[in-house]
């Protein structure tokens, strides 16, 4: 009896001390913390940039067209140079066809005893009025035994544009003028476009004017002929 009582208390024995290791071993739950939770970022989009007026605009580079220098005008070639001279006015101040360079000029051929040539002198009064600020030169040139004549002529008609006497050589340079009146008119460049005989309306002068006013200087190929 006493044998198998001294088995019990040591059965007992063993059993207390498996579950004391036991219980030593378990961890205990409740002094633990978990740790604490992440803060989750909210899902952000960049900020857009601010828009502006400008537009970055990429090319290609192949198709951008290389510029190209500006080709002069090729020069005007002048057949018919207006021949050079240099006469003296009602003042007996010498004046030449140089003076005029680069401006549009009506040269006429005339003479106080032609009444054709003094029914074209109000035309010419009234276009030099018109065209003066545009470039406009008229120039008679008196064909007159007597120039003292002409101031006087002049005066009563009112003439607004240059007078020259003394012009017989002049007309010679010219072709030979021998009928009156004969008007030349001479574009920007110096050369003679039109040869006008005889009696011509307002009108047709104008239209024969107008568009060598609206013309620039051209360079001539062509040398004016020798002065007289």
């Amino acid at each position: 009896m006493l044998k198998y009582f001294a088995i019990l208390l040591i059965a007992l024995a063993m059993f207390i001390g498996i579950s004391g290791c036991a219980k030593k071993d378990e961890p205990d739950v409740s002094s633990i913390q978990e740790p604490p939770a992440a803060e989750v970022e909210e899902d952000r989009t960049p900020e857009e940039p601010i828009p502006n007026d400008e537009v970055v605009v990429e090319n290609n580079p192949a198709e951008i067209e290389e510029p190209t220098e500006a080709k002069p005008e090729p020069p005007v070639k002048c057949d018919n140079p207006a021949p050079s001279f240099t006469l003296g006015d009602l003042n007996g101040k010498p004046v030449s066809l140089s003076d005029f360079a680069g401006k549009v000029v009506i040269l006429d051929f005339w003479a106080i005893f032609c009444r054709p040539c003094i029914m074209e002198i109000p035309s010419f009064i009234e276009l030099q009025k018109k065209y003066r600020e545009s470039g406009l030169v008229v120039v008679g040139i008196s064909l007159d035994r007597d120039p003292r004549t002409l101031p006087g002529f002049v005066k009563k008609m009112g003439i607004n544009y240059t007078i020259l006497a003394n012009g017989h050589n002049v007309a010679m340079a010219y072709g030979n003028v021998t009928s009156i009146p004969t008007t030349f008119i001479i574009d920007r460049s110096g050369c003679v476009k039109h040869r006008v005989v005889g009696v011509h309306s307002y009108n047709q002068f104008d239209g024969l004017i107008k568009p060598l006013i609206e013309e620039s200087v051209a360079v001539n190929t062509t040398s004016s002929k020798k002065a007289l």
